[in-house]
Formats: C-alpha cells, sequence, structure tokens
C-alpha cells in the first residue's frame, strides 16, 4: 500500500490562495482523516492527490513519485454528491471502470460481487434515480472499491446521510479497509465521523495543515483554539491504572471493558505496578444503562 506526501504545496482557484504551503505524509496503509472548517481547503488536496487538479508549486508524491507522471492515477475519488452516471444502471456504474480498463464481461461480474458486498444485491437494473440517498453513496463507493484502488478518497460520504445509515456505512468502510487493503483519506466536516475511522486526524485552516494526532491525542492536547473548536470538548478525568482494571472517580472499569489496543496499554502501564494515567471521555461515548437490581441509570 503506498505512501503519500504532499510537501509545500500551494494552489490558487479563481484568484484566491486555497493550499498555502501545505505538508503531511500518509502512511503506508493508514486511513487518514482530514477534518477542517468549509472553505479549508480540504477537497482541493484530494483533487490535487487524484490527479484531477496539478498544483502552482510544491510536491504530490505517491511512494516518492509526482502524480502528474502516471498514466493512470492509483488513487480513486469517492465524491460528497456521488457523480454517478444517471443514464446507467447501478451494475453497469459499477463495473464502468473495469471496463475502461478492458475487463469487458469480468467486469460485470465484479460489480455484482462488490454489490453483494455492500449489501446492495437487487439493485443492479435501477438507475440512480431510483435509489436512496444511502444508497447512492453505496453505490458509488462500490464503484470505487471494484477496480481495487491502491488510495481511496472519500470526500464527505456520510455527509447526505442519518445517523444510521452514517453508522452503517462506517461498519462497511472497515470491513472493506480489512478485507482490501488500501491508503485512504477521508475529507470530513463532522468530528464524529473523523474519529469512528481514523488512525490519525490531520486538522487543516486556511491551506494548512495545523496539526496531525490520533483520535486521543487530538482531543487531549489540541493545538489551539480553533482546533479545539473542531474536535469538540472533552471531560478529562484522573484514574489509576492496575493490570486488571481503572480506579477512578466513576468507579471501577474492569480491562475487558477496554478496547484491545487500551489493554495492551494497560499492560504496559502497569508493569512496574500502579500507575497515574488519564481518561478521555467524550459525550457520544457514554452510555447509560439500569444497574442489575434496576434500581439506578
Amino acid at each position: 500500500m503506498p505512501e503519500i506526501r504532499l510537501a509545500g504545496v500551494h494552489k490558487s482557484l479563481g484568484g484566491r490562495r486555497v493550499l498555502d504551503g501545505l505538508d503531511l505524509l500518509v502512511r503506508d496503509g493508514e486511513l487518514l482523516a482530514l477534518l477542517g472548517p468549509s472553505g479549508a481547503g480540504k477537497t482541493t488536496m484530494l483533487k490535487l492527490v487524484a490527479g484531477l487538479l496539478s498544483a502552482d508549486s510544491g510536491e504530490v508524491l505517491v511512494d516518492g513519485r509526482s502524480v502528474s507522471s502516471y498514466g493512470r492515477s492509483p488513487a480513486v475519488m469517492v465524491f460528497q454528491d456521488y457523480r454517478l452516471f444517471p443514464h446507467m444502471t447501478v451494475e453497469e456504474n459499477v463495473a464502468f471502470g473495469l471496463r475502461v480498463r478492458g475487463q469487458g464481461r469480468r467486469a460485470f461480474d465484479a460489480a455484482r460481487d462488490m454489490l453483494g458486498r455492500l449489501q446492495l444485491s437487487g439493485l443492479e437494473g435501477r438507475f440512480p434515480s431510483e435509489l436512496s440517498g444511502g444508497q447512492a453513496q453505496r453505490v458509488a463507493l462500490a464503484r470505487a472499491l471494484v477496480v481495487q484502488p491502491e488510495i481511496l478518497l472519500l470526500d464527505e460520504p456520510f455527509a447526505n446521510l442519518d445517523p444510521a445509515l452514517k453508522e452503517e456505512l462506517r461498519e462497511l468502510l472497515r470491513g472493506m479497509r480489512s478485507s482490501l487493503g488500501f491508503t485512504s483519506i477521508l475529507v470530513a466536516h463532522d468530528q464524529r465521523d473523523a474519529f469512528a475511522l481514523a488512525d490519525r486526524v490531520a486538522v487543516m485552516l486556511s491551506g494548512r495543515i495545523v496539526q496531525v494526532e490520533s483520535p486521543a491525542n487530538l482531543c487531549i492536547a489540541p493545538a489551539g483554539p480553533e482546533v479545539e473548536a473542531l474536535v469538540g470538548h472533552a471531560s478529562v478525568i484522573s484514574a489509576v491504572a492496575h493490570p486488571t482494571h481503572l480506579d477512578c472517580p466513576l468507579g471501577r472499569w474492569p480491562a475487558e471493558m477496554l478496547a484491545p489496543q487500551y489493554r495492551d496499554l494497560l499492560a504496559r502501564a502497569t508493569a512496574s505496578g500502579p500507575a497515574p494515567v488519564r481518561i478521555i471521555l467524550r459525550q457520544d461515548s457514554i452510555c447509560v444503562f439500569p444497574d442489575e437490581g434496576g434500581r439506578h441509570a
């Protein structure tokens, strides 16, 4: 899976400076979320990586090679507005990329297989105008994934979906990423979308990257008030880590309640005995349920 690097990239559109000396590294196999307000230059950056635009200056490199030198960009982009061909059926839309690559009938076999994997079987003969927003977004994703891209670029893929469909599409993306393997950049306006999927989050303001961190570290130490406003507020509470549990003002949390990566961190932190730690609590990560006796929430 390729590495993506942007170094000193400038780009102006319509007389306005959109990217202003942008520097960014997306690691091999990483899913990096790009978070920022409207007009920050996020979609323009994606288009540069996809080869749809050229930088005015600076470099856009995939595995050390300029994107402009590729005959066909290794990146495939899924747009926020889907951009499905209205005169083609769902199956024809998904097969299009493979047919352009000379795959012939195999393109339709692969298209039907991908539609099945994205839970779209039975819609092959429909036209885009006959689809719901969630179905259209999954068709656009199927069209991108069926060509087995090395790089997948996602431009706010959750923007037009309700919360239930957002979570469904997130799960589909997690599964497809695990089974297919690709480097990906996800543009998000809502920090919840970014945090749900990303290995790291890059915050973009006024055409520059101002901070790149893991979601957890970004919550702990945002680089200034503008970044803090984007990532939202989280509560930080002190705790004492033990090999099998955490003790904090909210009670005792057994290690098995934690995700595997945090259980590993717990084991390392307590290698020499109990250790002070901090717990980051976001409101969308808290669930309320009755206790065993049913007397309290």
